[in-house]
């Protein structure tokens, strides 16, 4: 190994002025960003139809009873039927 492959101050000046060094990071940068805004986008508007919903939905005792019935009446239709012979 000579000590020129070792002196990594130069090594690295000659990578980093390189252009296609610049793009890919100003890449890499700009996708990150796109990324962050997305992902902050997703969450601000999942936090809108929330309550939305929320806003939307009478009060629990009635979804409640709802969700009562509609498991009553499929625990009623998965039961089997007996058939006399």
């Amino acid at each position: 190994m000579s000590a020129a492959s070792i002196d990594h101050r130069t090594i690295f000046a000659i990578y980093a002025s390189s252009q296609s060094w610049t793009a890919v990071h100003l890449g890499q940068f700009i996708g990150m960003v796109i990324i962050t805004f997305g992902l902050v986008a997703l969450f601000l508007h999942s936090m809108c139809v929330v309550l939305i919903v929320r806003a939307l939905t009478p009060a629990r005792s009635a979804s409640s009873s709802c969700v009562s019935r509609a498991c009553s009446r499929c625990r009623r239709s998965s039961l089997p039927s007996r058939d006399i012979i």
